[in-house]
């Protein structure tokens, strides 16, 4: 017999008939009671549904090019990361952002200053590491 079945053998056998009974039946109504719902394995990938900026639009240099998402997911989304990058693959901004939710609105900006080709990369990640990603490519005209 091992120690923790030791200790549980001399506490019931130093407590009363009636102290003994009630333990049992307390365990006996939580395990009756304790939650039996099995919890699945999320395989899914957070979905995406960029609205902003459209495929293949032009925005005038110095303006504000509206960055407008929602990401939703079927447990819990854990992150999210939206990359914009020009022509050359530098990258013209970064946002990170830890965010849980089913449903979450992105609505952010990227301050176009440089006239030229870029691409937006958005990625979504929830808790099981799906990562689900969608990307744009727009142009910055002088």
């Amino acid at each position: 017999m091992d120690a923790n079945r030791r200790l549980v053998f001399l506490i019931m056998s130093t407590l009363s008939n009636s102290v003994r009974s009630s333990l049992l039946l307390f365990g006996l109504i939580l395990l009756l009671c304790s939650c039996s719902e099995q919890v699945l394995e999320d395989l899914e990938a957070p979905v995406i549904s960029l609205s902003s900026p459209l495929e293949g639009a032009s925005y005038p240099a110095g303006q504000d090019v509206l960055i407008e998402a929602l990401v939703e997911e079927n447990q819990d989304l854990h992150t999210y990361r939206i990359l914009v990058e020009d022509a050359y693959g530098n990258t013209a901004l970064t946002i990170d952002q830890h965010e849980h939710g089913r449903s979450v609105l992105v609505l952010d900006s990227f301050d176009a200053q440089v006239p030229g080709d870029y691409q937006i990369r958005f990625f979504a990640t929830d808790h099981n590491d799906n990562t689900g990603s969608v990307n744009r490519s727009f142009t910055v005209i002088p």
